[in-house]
């Protein structure tokens, strides 16, 4: 009578993500068969995945294969059957399961250096608008991003500063990025309309003429003045006198000139 072959199988409990892994049924024995020297048949099939593993193909008594990178929501667990067939028809089944560890670290996008406008004497709140962190398993992990300083931080004008995150993903998979923000002021001061003036002269020179430095703006130098030429109190002669006016912050811009008559 032929009796079924004996089905064995071997196969790695866990395994990291990239590694080399062999399912292994080299032990597989047939008494009559290995008298004779006929070789086994085997067949080879996934059971369970994803990921999933092409192995159907296979007919030899081992399979070697790197373990894929997780997608998205794959838990890592796979198992495998091995269907061994001897010379009179008869089979014998044996399986074995595998684990895929995660080992991939969530990746950054939006992590450029970054500059900003002031929007005050102080500087910018700026925020890390576009920063995100991807990861292979979990997908979209940016709520775990931790930065310092943090977005929304005040920075101030000057020099870039260097901002440090870091992500780590469920199973302890770390990155960590850093990117340069530089406030800077390039806004020019505004200064506002000044109405003409019309005067009576006080003698053949003219008169001396005062008036108040028009208002200017500035979202910096918040205590920014106008300079007028000619400036107030100076003595303007019959007739109309063009009187410009002119203010540069601190950073160098300079204001529109405003001009009124007298």
């Amino acid at each position: 009578a032929n009796d079924s072959p004996f089905a064995s199988l071997h196969c790695p409990l866990t395994v990291n993500e990239g590694a080399s892994v062999t399912l292994d049924g080299s032990a597989s024995k047939d008494y009559e068969d290995d008298a004779s020297g006929t070789l086994l048949q085997y067949r080879w099939s996934q059971l369970q995945g994803p990921p999933n593993i092409d192995v159907g193909n296979e007919t030899g008594e081992t399979v070697t294969f790197n373990a894929p990178v997780l997608g998205t929501g794959e838990a890592g667990y796979i198992e495998f059957e091995l269907r061994v067939t001897d010379s009179g028809n008869l089979h014998t089944i044996a399986s074995c399961a595998i684990f895929i560890e995660d080992v991939t670290a969530p990746v950054f996008s939006g992590d450029g250096d970054r500059t900003e406008e002031a929007t005050g004497p102080g500087g910018a709140n700026v925020f890390y608008d576009g920063l995100a962190a991807i990861d292979n398993v979990e997908g979209d992990v940016s709520d775990a991003i931790v930065c310092v300083p943090p977005s929304g931080w005040l920075f101030g004008i000057g020099p870039a500063t260097t901002v440090a995150c870091a992500v780590e993903d469920a199973n302890h998979n770390g990155n960590e990025t850093s990117f340069n923000v530089r406030v800077q002021d390039t806004t020019k001061p505004v200064i506002a309309p000044q109405n003409d003036i019309a005067m009576e002269a006080t003698g053949p020179t003219g008169r001396v003429v005062t008036f108040d430095a028009p208002q200017t703006f500035d979202v910096v130098d918040i205590d920014l003045v106008a300079t007028c030429d000619p400036p107030s109190g100076s003595t303007f002669p019959l007739g109309s006198t063009i009187v410009d006016c002119d203010a540069t912050d601190t950073a160098g811009n300079a204001a529109v000139t405003e001009s009124f008559t007298v």
